[in-house]
């Protein structure tokens, strides 16, 4: 057991501790501490530390214990992060950056953990992390993989997530402001109850997704290329969508009443002209319409419940309405 507490300016250098010895730094101050040499530490403990401007390079830390950890102006290149311990931690000060390059997170707890400016490149992988009840704000996520990663109850504010990969990530009952969104995949994802707002939104596949109850503002401010393919938007709700929404890939996606009438007119427009003759004469609702569309569309709360007595009745259909377009 190696224990320290104050340890400025201090170097660990070549130490191999294959499965053998604990390093603690229980309640410690490092400032500019560098652990730049391969090394293999079976169990590193850094909890309630304080660490500024630390560099840790090509070093193997699983299951590392850096819990209620204060860090700020720290860099992590290479590291072995996996299934470590950064529960409650305060990753980060505002105007000062962490970064994590190449580094493995997987299955990593970041639980109430407040990020401000940490940011993930580089290759770095976080494959089940879990971010539930964490801050983030002015953080990068960018050529990472973070898939099958939990973000329950999460809060993300100036956000900024480009060229990645998050595959079967939870989102459920995330709240983000000022997100960017360029290139990536969250296909197979859990959006339930979602709170999401964009500044810039493109390239970006929902495909098989649940987004039930979920809510998106600032929809498509970018060049377009979202997809939805066969995800649920049952009950979501978009606001402040533009033209380019037309762009979005829908095909089999469920979708009801409530979302539709949220839709962009141009998009309502789209799919009423997809349905066949006998849908359009079971629509009757003109609230949801302009005028000149109200006599060949009617309603189409009252053709959600033709759909759904007919599913009733036939035992075979879910009751929300499949529109495939």
């Amino acid at each position: 057991m190696v224990e320290c507490a104050d340890s400025r300016h201090a170097t660990l250098c070549d130490a191999d501790s294959r499965g053998f010895i604990v390093v603690a730094f229980c309640s410690a101050i490092l400032h500019h501490w560098m652990c730049k040499i391969p090394t293999e530490v079976a169990t590193l403990t850094f909890i309630k530390s304080n660490l500024r401007n630390v560099c840790f390079n090509t070093v193997d830390m699983p299951h590392a214990n850096l819990a209620e950890v204060c860090l700020s102006g720290a860099v992590f290149i290479g590291v072995d992060f996996s299934y470590a311990s950064f529960n409650e931690a305060e990753l980060g000060e505002l105007g000062t950056r962490i970064e994590f390059r190449e580094c493995n997170l997987d299955h990593s707890q970041f639980k109430k953990v407040v990020m401000p400016g940490v940011h993930f490149a580089a290759r770095t992988t976080a494959r089940g992390a879990n971010f539930s009840r964490a801050e983030f704000e002015d953080g990068v996520i960018m050529e990472s993989t973070f898939d099958h990663a939990v973000f329950e109850s999460a809060e993300l504010r100036n956000m900024v997530i480009a060229e990645s990969c998050l595959k079967e990530a939870t989102f459920f009952d995330v709240r983000a402001r000022s997100i960017r969104m360029i290139n990536v995949n969250c296909s197979q994802s859990n959006l339930i109850r979602g709170d999401f707002r964009f500044s810039d939104i493109s390239r970006v596949i929902f495909d098989g997704s649940d987004c039930t109850d979920s809510r998106w503002n600032g929809f498509l401010v970018g060049d377009g290329g979202v997809s939805f393919k066969d995800a649920k938007l049952i009950r979501a709700r978009f606001r402040g969508a533009d033209e380019d929404f037309e762009a979005v890939n829908m095909r089999g996606v469920t979708i009801d009443a409530k979302s539709f009438e949220k839709l962009p007119l141009a998009r309502r427009r789209e799919i009423i002209m997809c349905m066949n003759e006998e849908a359009r004469q079971a629509l009757q609702l003109p609230d949801l319409l302009p005028r000149d569309l109200k006599q060949v569309v009617g309603s189409f709360f009252l053709f959600e419940k033709a759909v759904h007595e007919k599913a009733q009745q036939q035992a075979s259909l879910p009751p929300a309405v499949t529109l495939d377009f």
